[in-house]
């Protein structure tokens, strides 16, 4: 593991320094997003040597989620009205919430009702509920 993580920041380094020339402080949060894709990368190939997995079945869910998600923040962000900054974030920040969660639950609603189960049956097994 700490291979890894000195891997990421041997990446990161460089990259925060040349993307914050470039793009200012967007250019730090890329960097950052750029350090942590390729720790899940090199992650993910040694998680596969002890469990076998798809990090495409795992992943395309929540991305494509993530992607309907800002779709909708997009869209709604020139449809609303005049307003402060603040009512404007909550709102926003409401549909690309119902769009992510919507997608995840038209998904994978089994799934999403087995984990509730299996949650609400372990509260009542350690005195929780």
């Amino acid at each position: 593991m700490l291979r890894v993580r000195l891997a990421q920041l041997a990446l990161f380094v460089p990259a925060v320094i040349v993307a914050v020339h470039l793009f200012g402080i967007l250019g730090a949060a890329l960097a950052a997003d750029l350090m942590v894709l390729a720790g899940l990368v090199v992650l993910a190939r040694i998680a596969r040597r002890h469990a076998d997995f798809s990090l495409r079945k795992l992943l395309w869910v929540p991305l494509l989620g993530l992607g309907v998600g800002a779709g909708l923040f997009w869209a709604m962000r020139s449809a609303l009205g005049p307003m402060s900054d603040v009512l404007r974030l909550l709102s926003l920040g409401a549909v690309a919430s119902m769009g992510y969660l919507g997608t995840l639950l038209l998904i994978e609603r089994r799934e999403a009702r087995l984990a509730l189960s299996w949650g609400l049956r372990a509260l009542r097994h350690s005195g929780g509920g």
